[in-house]
């Protein structure tokens, strides 16, 4: 396949890629179905010449050529990701304004490893976008398995938000359509660094370490801003890529696994310990916890949503409970309540004036008295 753009970077992919791993317990041969010579980070560069720009969005309006009154588009009958995705685009209603980036603007993709009706229900998704998408530091395209935005020729940073083990084989055949090495330690400079977060990262990042140049650990509400900084800083210092990397470990909350070396009781034993490499990598990391007094809310709505139309909001983080089996009890902790006047109401008549059907997990809502009447009042 031709690249997209000069200067696109390229690898050489053979039949069978083999590998022993350093770690116990990870896939040990990963093969190619075919041998395929060069391939392009930008997997769709035929549809992508033949795409015309669109205007930007407006905030909490639903976007140009949308469906309405009842009327159903099949987008899932086209086969090009980029097609199918500006059909998608036309059905969101999103809740921010997104805000060009500057000229030089550090360059992201963001996956979700999932089709798009999965990927555009997850809350943390969506966070996270629009983090990328409000700021004029970051160009963002977004990338699900089944549609895709014309995607940049050189990014900087390819990032998957982790939420289901499941996704595990579609980050690495993801990693692999987009022309990148699986492995981490087969990557050179020019090549993204490729970062990943979410509740299956922070619960146990240790089995997918190969695979991730970067793991954010942990709430994203405070950390990503750091991590932007941190590789533009970087970035533009013409700094290698263990420069950046070791840049990046200064950051609490962020673990790059390349930097530390793990010692097993047996082959496929135990994790004996984790010991930094050099002196200059914290010897602990520690998943960063937002303490702000707001929590999230729904940042795009659409029909094509595996929950259709529903604006959500997030009442509560953690859990009191802490059922044994539930992992977001203790994933999340301290548990945290968002305050109802600073943070509750405001979100409810924001999707009501949207005129949205509303998702308030209410179960643990120990302040539900002042919620519902300051919902009455609305």
């Amino acid at each position: 396949m031709s690249s997209c753009a000069p200067n696109t970077f390229t690898r050489s992919v053979k039949p069978h890629l083999q590998g022993t791993s350093t770690q116990p317990g990870l896939a040990r041969r990963l093969k190619t179905s075919t041998e395929r010579g060069r391939i392009s980070f930008c997997p769709y560069a035929a549809a992508r010449a033949k795409q015309k720009g669109r205007k930007g969005p407006k905030g909490n309006q639903k976007r140009s050529g949308g469906a309405s009154g009842g009327e159903k588009r099949n987008a899932n009958a086209i086969v090009d990701p980029l097609v199918r995705m500006r059909e998608f685009e036309k059905d969101e209603t999103l809740m921010f304004q997104p805000i060009p980036g500057d000229p030089n603007a550090l360059q992201i993709v963001y996956a979700y490893p999932n089709t798009y009706s999965v990927g555009i229900t997850s809350l943390g998704y969506q966070l996270v976008w629009a983090f990328f998408a409000t700021s004029p530091a970051v160009s963002v395209s977004r990338w699900f398995t089944d549609a895709s935005d014309a995607l940049p020729a050189n990014p900087a940073l390819l990032g998957f938000s982790f939420s289901w083990e499941l996704d595990y084989v579609n980050i690495l055949s993801s990693l692999e359509g987009l022309g990148l090495p699986l492995r981490s330690s087969e990557r050179s400079d020019g090549m993204p660094l490729v970062f990943g977060g979410g509740p299956v990262l922070t619960a146990n990042p240790e089995p997918f370490a190969e695979f991730f140049d970067v793991i954010l650990l942990g709430d994203g509400e405070e950390m990503l801003q750091e991590f932007v900084d941190a590789v533009r800083a970087t970035t533009g210092a013409s700094g290698s890529r263990e420069d950046v990397l070791t840049a990046l470990s200064q950051i609490p909350g962020i673990y790059v696994p390349s930097l530390y070396s793990v010692t097993y009781s047996a082959p496929d034993g135990e994790i004996v310990a984790i010991t930094p490499q050099n002196a200059m990598v914290p010897a602990f990391v520690e998943k960063r916890t937002y303490k702000g007094g707001t929590l999230a809310t729904s940042t795009v709505v659409s029909p094509i949503m595996a929950w259709e139309d529903i604006f959500m909001v997030e009442v509560v983080r953690s859990c009191p409970e802490m059922c044994r089996f539930c992992l977001a009890s203790y994933l999340t902790l301290p548990f945290r309540a968002a305050p109802v006047e600073g943070s509750l109401i405001p979100s409810i008549e924001k999707a009501l004036k949207a005129r949205f059907p509303l998702l308030i997990p209410l179960s643990q809502a120990r302040h539900f008295p002042p919620l519902a009447r300051g919902v009455f009042r609305l």
